[in-house]
């Protein structure tokens, strides 16, 4: 998978960005770049088959982005994540094997990304691919099991969560074990009630007061 990367800044202190399934990085760049003008925003940009049908090949294209971000991340200070909806689990795993975040910042959320695709309503045509081939739940999450953070790396950092109780690409079980496993002194959490996970999405990447006084250092 060829993805691209946009940077602005050079600060020691480095802000990444990751987006959700569909969304570029340009747009995120348009909204947030000036906005943290003293620090280095690093925004991924990666296609719309990042997700596809093919299990093996979806879990090397994120691991692709997460290993790329590692080897990037080495030169900087400090590290701030952003992440929503896929980018929130791409994010999470990032925090996992780097010891230099410090805050992470995730718009819509869960605990398991194969139960996100598997039973959400987002990814209906990709499962029903997956199950011509053959496929199961229980099949994805192992075929997947390289893609789950370590936990017991992120719990102490200092963590954002902005969910909606409407949300039906990310279930509620899965999201309640995200809170399960991320819960500590440092975590705050901020629910919607009315907003489905589209608009969650979008409405939570326009809360620039929010986002701003978190990320910045």
């Amino acid at each position: 998978m060829i993805f691209n990367k946009l940077i602005d800044g050079d600060s020691a202190n480095a802000i990444v960005f990751y987006p959700c399934w569909g969304c570029s990085a340009k747009l995120l760049r348009k909204l947030y770049s000036k906005m943290f003008k003293k620090q280095t925003c690093i925004f991924y940009d990666y296609p719309y088959s990042i997700l596809n049908s093919n299990p093996a090949e979806t879990k090397q294209n994120i691991l692709d982005v997460v290993r790329d971000s590692i080897e990037i991340l080495g030169e900087y200070k400090s590290v701030n994540l952003f992440g929503a909806s896929l980018g929130s689990f791409i994010a999470l795993k990032v925090a996992s094997l780097e010891p230099k975040t410090k805050k992470i910042m995730l718009i819509t959320a869960g605990e398991n990304l194969a139960e996100t695709v598997w039973l959400g309503y987002a990814t209906k045509k990709l499962r029903k691919a997956m199950e011509e081939d053959g496929m199961s739940l229980s099949k994805l999450k192992e075929e997947w099991q390289e893609l789950e953070p370590d936990f017991s790396q992120i719990k102490r950092k200092m963590i954002f969560l902005l969910q909606s109780k409407k949300d039906h690409t990310i279930l509620q079980d899965n999201r309640m074990r995200l809170l399960e496993k991320l819960a500590n002194d440092n975590l705050i959490v901020e629910r919607h009630c009315s907003f489905n996970h589209t608009l969650t999405v979008f409405i939570g990447m326009l809360r620039f007061r929010m986002i701003y006084k978190f990320l910045r250092d």
